[in-house]
């Protein structure tokens, strides 16, 4: 089944130019919450919403303790979650110390070719107003 995804189109200057050209800008429905994904679950399936419950915050601090460890966590059908990294540049190899000059830790996604599929068969509707249906 195809998605449907409400945007708005907004004006975005460009910084070389200056020049403004008009772009779409996704609306988002609302934040969706453990409890909102753990209610949906439960919908679709016969498990215990105690079970689901457990699963669920056991398969969120696995994901989290195997980024923050250096691993990528490929999820089938989905995709994949890595740690990034910025930072300052050191002038050789032996002078970097990442204690000066990491700046932060970030994260990636690469969505999997099924997700990717989906995307593609996503809907759009324009909104003119800032009220969702």
């Amino acid at each position: 089944m195809p998605g449907k995804i409400l945007y708005k189109v907004v004006p975005k200057k460009s910084p070389k130019t200056q020049e403004v050209k008009w772009y779409p800008a996704a609306v988002l429905y609302s934040q969706i919450s453990r409890e909102d994904i753990l209610a949906a679950a439960q919908r679709n399936s016969c498990v215990p919403r105690a079970y689901l419950e457990l699963v669920f915050d056991a398969l969120v601090t696995e994901v989290r303790n195997f980024v923050m460890n250096g691993h990528s966590i490929q999820i089938k059908g989905f995709g994949t979650i890595f740690a990034t990294m910025r930072s300052k540049g050191a002038e050789t190899a032996a002078k970097y110390d990442p204690g000066t000059l990491m700046k932060q830790v970030k994260f990636g996604f690469r969505p999997d070719p099924l997700l990717k599929r989906a995307a593609q068969q996503v809907q759009f509707e324009k909104v003119t107003t800032t009220k969702l249906p």
